[in-house]
């Protein structure tokens, strides 16, 4: 079923029109992951703390890595239920460095 704005063909006005980013903002944010993944400023299977102004706690005595972080999420969209990273704050919206 089509929205009344798309069913009314109403334009797109960059000063009116509201876009919640929602799960798109996951995708934008992995995507320049990955671009800093291969220009050699990010490491996915380094510890998550090198990049981060806070501390995420070690799991199971191991660190987490950006690669975990991302498999929880990925499984947790797709089972609906919540992860051990995600209770950890690995989710936190922080300032990320590289």
């Amino acid at each position: 079923m089509a929205t009344p704005i798309v069913e009314k063909r109403t334009p797109v006005d960059p000063d009116r029109t509201l876009f919640r980013p929602g799960s798109v903002s996951k995708l934008i944010t992995w995507t320049a992951a990955m671009q800093l993944v291969e220009q050699g400023k990010l490491d996915l299977d380094a510890d998550i703390n090198t990049y981060l102004d806070f501390k995420i706690p070690d799991y199971d005595g191991k660190p987490i890595t950006l690669r975990q972080h991302h498999d929880a999420h990925r499984r947790i969209r797709r089972s609906g239920q919540g992860h051990h990273l995600l209770r950890s704050g690995a989710h936190a919206s922080r300032s990320v460095t590289t």
